[in-house]
């Protein structure tokens, strides 16, 4: 059987099977035989079950104030020890319960596609779920979707996770690919207009899913996922400063109370990278995260001696006034590392003596995650200041946590 992209052969049933924030879901396509395990995660996740011809999902079990429930992870094994991880929540909900009843299926399709949306892979797959986990999803006991109980959850299960055993890897669910739905090695151009409005747009974005230079992408991931919170017209991108043309940042937005720069540093999205050592990628953040806080205390000095703040984008100059408005500092990396989030700290506060302004050091998924769930750019900067200040009180700058209620706008809109 043919099969074809699914955004654009039945575009009404795409734009409703993508509205999640991201990780599993499942929906049927009218005339498939099998149901589609819908798979929305960044890049790096995409090109590794690639490589590794599949994934695997852990049923988790937990036990939380006296009562027995279960999650899941997904896992993506760039590193055998220390792989990239999805946490699914699992409630009494229908869509949760879907998921599960379809793990238990011994083939379905899976497609694969990225924070934006854009399709990029597919699968005709086989599950393999040995009885234990079968098991787990059979007597497991579901509660209502809440926000306490997922926050709790979550860390219970990025615990035992954490501590699992050889015997809980043989317990897993794998996901194997068996034939491609389409070619794996897609190439094209997003050019839906009401993505491409900001300032220095090209009208387009190139998407790959393997990224030789990785610059340009994380650029136009980041300034895409920003429109989700700021106005098209307060961001811009690649600004050039006025007397030598030199790039100020790669990314500026001008909100009506602040100012946010941000720097974006990336590495290759190739299988040689994924497959490199877990010590050369920890010291690969390190070195990322380094080079952006010298780019952001560059682009610092520029706005303190620039009045009205002057740059050039479109080949036009640009004036803003920003005595009024408060400066924030951002450096997106593509993942910060659990185990070195002192060292990142402790970097970010050198940063913050010097140049007297706020910056944050965060992984792209984390930059996700706030554009997904923050309210507008109030909500952006609440956010960024939670984090800010509690690095200042604790002396670490951690992950901040999204859960169900982050799900509602504050007027109780479903985001999704």
């Amino acid at each position: 059987m043919k099969h074809q992209i699914l955004s654009a052969s039945q575009p009404t049933l795409w734009n409703e099977a993508v509205r999640f924030p991201g990780g599993l879901t499942v929906f049927v396509v009218p005339g498939d035989d099998l149901p589609t395990l819908l798979v929305k995660m960044p890049h790096q996740y995409l090109l590794t079950s690639r490589m590794n011809r599949g994934f695997k999902i852990y049923v988790v079990p937990l036990e939380r104030q006296g009562s027995s429930t279960i999650g899941l992870v997904s896992a993506f094994f760039d590193d055998i020890d220390n792989p990239l991880t999805v946490w699914t929540p699992i409630a009494h909900e229908p869509h949760a319960q879907a998921l599960l009843q379809t793990l238990q299926i011994s083939r379905i399709f899976v497609r694969m596609v990225d924070e934006h949306n854009r399709e990029l892979l597919a699968y005709e797959a086989m599950i393999d779920i040995p009885p234990i986990a079968s098991a787990r999803i059979t007597s497991a006991k579901l509660y209502p979707t809440a926000h306490d109980i997922d926050l709790d959850t979550r860390k219970l299960g990025e615990t035992w996770f954490g501590m699992r055993s050889t015997a809980d890897d043989e317990q897993a669910i794998t996901v194997s690919f068996l034939n491609p739905l389409y070619e794996e090695d897609r190439k094209f151009r997003d050019e839906r207009p009401e993505l491409f409005t900001f300032h220095g747009s090209a009208g387009f974005a190139e998407v790959s899913l393997v990224r030789l230079e990785p610059g340009q992408f994380q650029e136009m991931d980041i300034l895409l996922m920003l429109q989700r919170i700021f106005n098209p017209q307060q961001i811009y991108h690649a600004p050039l400063r006025k007397n030598d043309r030199e790039e100020i940042c790669d990314v500026l937005v001008v909100a009506d109370d602040y100012i946010l720069i941000i720097q974006a540093k990336d590495s290759p999205n190739t299988e040689k990278m994924l497959s490199s050592s877990f010590d050369r990628k920890r010291s690969k953040a390190k070195s990322q995260l380094d080079d952006g806080c010298n780019q952001v205390a560059g682009a610092i000095g520029y706005l303190k001696r620039t009045h009205p703040l002057q740059f050039i984008v479109d080949k036009k100059i640009v004036s803003v006034e920003i005595e009024d408005k408060e400066v924030l500092s951002l450096v997106v990396i593509r993942e910060r590392i659990t185990y070195d989030y002192q060292h990142y700290s402790a970097r970010l506060m050198r940063l913050h003596q010097k140049i007297g302004i706020p910056c944050l050091g965060i992984g792209f998924v984390e930059l996700t995650q706030y554009c997904t769930f923050c309210d507008g750019p109030d909500g952006f900067r609440k956010a960024y200041w939670s984090v800010f200040n509690d690095g200042i009180k604790t002396g670490v700058f951690k992950q901040l946590r999204f859960g169900v209620k982050d799900l509602y706008t504050h007027d109780g809109e479903f985001r999704f």
